[in-house]
């Protein structure tokens, strides 16, 4: 019997033509513009039987209309599941501690965690398999309701011009002008003005919606002419936090990027080296685990809040945004703007209370913000103790507890959000005038003592708040279960590293430590930004042309800018014992940027902390300082807990915090009247939510690495400067060979430009040109040493072809990042001044960059690489062979040599090189040698020796010749500083111990 077989067939139910494949009629709805009005019609009669259901919020709050294209809430019977045998299975199931073992990392590629062994805690129950994510059910009902997949738009092209209007930020003043312009009338749009465009962005999906809730103050001032004392009346705009969490656990963009269980990573398999990074393989998801109901999963909230100013150079408009995420999400998801996986769920009142006296208003404005707090994330105390069932990424349906887990802020605000005074800590409840004592361990904070010591105040005895240096207001956490606050108060490396320790207090201390105490302050400054001035230039290195004192905006990148240079700029102009303290707390603010941490890298921050303790008297006895009681000195105490408690700190940056500030804060602003201006700021981020929230719908719909617009590259800028950062690897110490190799790991690759940048060049004048005077010879010789018959003898007189630069593409280190980079290596002569079409072109300065090259022993070797071969060189021409010579399969390079790593000097513990010289005919010259391009490993970047005082004749491209010898830069990138400050070091400190050691007497068998 034959089987018939029919083509499928799609029809469009409004005109009746039948097409071979939805596809078709998608093309068909867009081009049709009679049949795509009349299914949005229908579509959006199907969607009035959709909106959400009504909330049981107080009277007094205002919403926003839901949109016709929202999701509706899908209750989730207690019992769902594929199966009720399942179900019942599942319940009974004993939830054992398992221990997974990931050795095989070609085969575990996609996994952060290859060669570690994992134990799981309880597993979390499934209590449905498959439902319906939100973005399947949004693709439904465009089918239902005979719409393409990019629903009410004529295409993606469209809707790619609507989402630039929208997420630009320009007025709706513009966008009306933009749309009436001739040029866009003429492409047909169904929309000649704002209002209809807006209105059809309002039927977007666009999640939970928005709310105010007024607050009534009762001031203590009585007003002019009255009887009464003054009240005044703020709003409080907020989001539903539990439908917020529902959206990002629902969102299929982060199926892969959740984590659902506690985990323990270790390095070895007798569980003694164990791996920190993720929230969930810290020791408080473990603990907490335990403590929920079988079967639960934990959703830890990550809340955060700041204070930023709205308008630029004049004005006091402010607001302060509360941004909400999920510590299941990868943190380097959470990091990027563009996965908005960090959520706007409220503003809270920005007022001056004037209805107060000058003597309570402080107060009082603390009060309103718990207040405030307490109205906006109320929802999560019954969350945090029944548990919510939600639909995840992955289609199944768990039952989540969303408990307060970190609270990201700046000092004054963890001080706000503890109810403490800000001379205190927000961790421990050390004396205000200890805490510039040694780090030792101190009693931690408790909520029950804290709502102990508000309980006597109420009662008349405020001995208890006294001592605990507290404020007597109601905090908004009080009844939030499970939740710490003052463990939940993060490490800032924003604010407390970058800006408090290093540019607050250590740049300004060894400032005034430098040359001694008979100089001025304005000869110390100049000293300092003669250095910085002086240093060679390098890609991932910002240059001060102008020195750091006359820097007036100080950012995140101009404090780690400095820091990476910092160490090498102090030699030879302040005490020893400054050395060692400023490197003790260099290191530890390198080592709290790692994103992965194990029991022995931690061990190493405790020790720089320790070695910063140990010498940073020395400050007072110079007469800097009488004490270091100092919040931000004392706060870092508390990195390493924190880090094993809920992972890495690089996962709580407030940096990331301010950064969302321009898309959820300033941009509605520009956007506004600028009167009246939070309400519509609410409007504006609502449809911004909802262009975004379509795109990553569209992106969904294309699949991986199909969608029409990635909005990666808006983090482009913001993470730049962090690109290597991203590429940290962290050695188990017994493999510290292994470490060196990966870390040096042979697979990088070498480009150059297709085109050279430099033609017909003679021999001669490169030779003169890049300070190359045995080009000629030193090619000559490698051609004899790779055994190439010379078809026709090199003269100076021949031409060549030069590159002006070559790019390393370096691969992901292990146990971290998957992302690739790329290194640039410039060797580029001078450019005189000259006159062009354009205007005046001042002299362009000649650049020659420093790298680490592999010797012919590692060459030889294929790859396994040690100590030994590593040398450091600089570039001084990158060319290739003429066709006389005979073809080469790669450029090569000219390098000047440096003489080979030895142990790295006392105090600033770096490496110290100085030129290797060779002589000929009795005359010395610097060493240099031609090697193909593939023996360059990286860049590296060398800090001239500047003495006590620097001479100010040198220039960033003379003073590697002027100097006597040079530091090699651990600090330049966080590869940089594994290898120097860690593997290399224990290396070579490894092989000099054996070397010297008594040779081992022969046993006799």
């Amino acid at each position: 019997m034959t089987k018939s077989s029919t083509k499928a067939q799609a029809r469009c139910k409004h005109c009746g033509s039948r097409f071979p494949a939805r596809s078709a009629l998608d093309n068909h709805l867009s081009r049709q513009r009679a049949c795509l009005e009349a299914a949005k019609a229908e579509f959006r009669s199907l969607q009035q039987t959709h909106l959400l259901p009504n909330s049981d919020t107080p009277d007094t709050s205002t919403y926003f209309e839901p949109s016709l294209f929202d999701e509706p809430f899908i209750p989730i019977n207690e019992g769902t599941s594929a199966s009720s045998d399942t179900s019942n299975t599942k319940r009974k199931r004993s939830y054992a501690t398992t221990i997974e073992e990931i050795e095989d990392e070609e085969a575990c590629t996609s996994n952060k965690h290859s060669n570690h062994y994992i134990e799981h805690r309880n597993q979390p129950e499934i209590l449905a398999d498959k439902q319906k994510t939100p973005f399947e059910r949004l693709r439904e009902q465009f089918q239902a309701a005979h719409l393409p997949d990019h629903g009410p738009w004529t295409d993606l092209g469209e809707f790619s011009m609507v989402e630039w209007l929208i997420k630009s930020g320009v007025s709706q003043a513009d966008i009306d002008s933009f749309l009436k312009l001739e040029k866009v009338k003429g492409l047909g749009l169904p929309y000649g003005g704002k209002r209809s465009l807006l209105n059809i962005i309002d039927q977007l999906p666009k999640g939970a919606g928005w709310k105010y809730t007024p607050l009534t103050v009762h001031g203590d001032v009585i007003g002019e002419g009255e009887t009464r004392t003054l009240d005044e009346v703020v709003e409080v705009w907020h989001r539903d936090p539990v439908e917020v969490v529902r959206e990002l656990v629902g969102d299929p963009t982060f199926e892969g990027h959740i984590k659902w269980s506690a985990q323990k990573v270790y390095r070895d398999k007798t569980r003694t080296c164990r791996s920190f990074s993720e929230m969930n393989t810290g020791e408080w998801w473990w603990e907490l685990q335990g403590t929920l109901p079988s079967g639960a999963t934990l959703c830890p909230l990550i809340i955060s809040s700041d204070e930023t100013k709205l308008t630029v150079l004049s004005g006091d408009k402010a607001a302060w945004p509360v941004y909400l995420t999920i510590g299941n999400i990868d943190k380097d998801i959470r990091r990027k703007s563009s996965s908005h996986a960090t959520v706007l769920i409220g503003y809270l009142p920005v007022t001056k209370l004037e209805c107060f006296s000058e003597s309570r208003r402080g107060m009082e404005i603390n009060r309103l913000f718990h207040d405030a707090m307490s109205i906006i994330l109320a929802p999560l105390v019954e969350a945090g103790k029944a548990g919510v069932d939600m639909v995840c990424s992955d289609g199944k349906v768990r039952k989540l507890f969303l408990v307060l887990a970190a609270y990201i802020a700046d000092y004054p605000e963890q001080a706000l959000v503890g109810c403490h005074k800000q001379n205190s800590c927000p961790n421990c409840k050390v004396d205000p005038k200890q805490r510039g004592s040694e780090p030792t361990p101190s009693v931690w904070r408790t909520p029950e003592e804290v709502l102990e010591a508000l309980n006597q105040k109420a009662q008349g005895d405020g001995a208890m708040l006294t001592a605990l240096h507290l404020n007597p207001i109601t905090p908004f956490w009080t009844h939030f279960p499970h939740c710490n606050i003052y463990r939940a108060l993060t490490p800032d490396i924003h604010h407390q590293l970058h800006k408090g320790v290093f540019h607050d207090h250590l740049v300004k201390w060894c400032t005034c430590a430098c040359l001694g105490d008979q100089s001025s302050k304005a000869e110390r400054e100049r000293e300092l930004d003669d250095r910085y001035r002086a240093l060679p230039l390098h890609s991932s290195l910002r240059h001060f042309k102008k020195g750091i004192s006359a820097t007036q905006q100080w950012t995140g990148k101009e404090f780690k800018a400095m820091e990476k240079t910092f160490l090498g700029i102090l030699a030879g102009a302040v005490d020893a014992r400054v050395i060692r303290t400023a490197k003790g707390a260099l290191d530890f603010i390198f080592y709290a940027q790692f994103e992965e941490h194990t029991t022995e890298t931690l061990e190493r921050m405790d020790r720089a902390w320790c070695q910063f303790h140990e010498h940073k008297d020395i400050f007072i006895s110079l007469g800097q300082r009488a004490h270091f009681n100092i919040n931000k000195i004392h706060n870092i105490k508390h990195y390493i807990d924190h880090i094993r408690a809920r992972g890495t700190a690089d996962g709580y940056n407030s940096e990331a915090t301010e950064r969302l500030h321009i898309d959820y804060a300033k941009l509605g602003y520009r956007a506004s009247n600028k009167r009246d201006y939070v309400p519509q700021m609410v409007k504006w981020l609502e449809r911004r939510t909802a262009v975004l929230r379509f795109r990553k719908y569209l992106n969904w719909m294309a699949g991986p690495g199909g969608s029409e617009e990635e909005e990666a590259t808006s983090d482009a800028d913001e993470e730049e400067d962090e690109k290597d950062d991203e590429m940290i690897d962290h050695m188990d110490e017994s493999k510290a060979d292994d470490a060196i190799n990966h870390c040096l790991d042979s697979s990088s690759t070498v480009t150059t430009p297709k085109r050279p940048h430099y033609s017909g060049l003679t021999v001669r004048s490169v030779e003169e040109d890049f300070h190359a005077p045995w080009l000629l010879h030193f090619t000559e010789e490698f051609l004899r040493q790779e055994g190439r018959p010379v078809q026709s003898a090199l003269t100076e007189d021949d031409s060549i072809e030069v590159h002006n630069q070559l790019v390393v593409h370096l691969p992901a280190l292990r146990q971290h990042s998957t992302d690739p980079t790329t290194d640039v290596v410039h060797a580029s002569k001078q450019v005189p001044a000259r006159a062009t079409k354009t205007g005046y072109r001042g002299e362009v300065a000649e650049r020659f960059d420093t790298v680490l090259i592999r010797s012919d022993a590692q060459l030889r070797m294929a790859g396994h690489s040690s100590v030994a071969d590593i040398q450091v060189a600089r570039v001084q021409v990158i060319f290739e062979l003429p066709q006389s010579l005979g073809s080469y399969p790669e450029p090569l390079a000219y390098v000047s040599l440096f003489k080979p790593l030895k142990k790295p000097v006392p105090d600033l513990e770096m490496y110290q090189l100085s030129w290797l010289s060779k002589k000929f005919n009795h005359q010395p010259y610097r060493a240099a040698t031609v090697i193909p391009v593939s023996r360059i490993i990286r860049t590296c970047h060398l800090i001239p020796e500047f003495g006590s005082r620097i001479p100010r004749s040198w220039k960033p491209h003379t003073s590697l010749d002027s100097a006597p010898t040079a530091y090699l830069n651990p600090y330049l990138r966080f590869r940089d500083f594994l290898l120097f400050r860690h593997l290399l070091p224990r290396h070579i400190a490894q092989n000099l111990d054996s070397a010297e050691a008594p040779p081992a007497k022969r046993q006799k068998k």
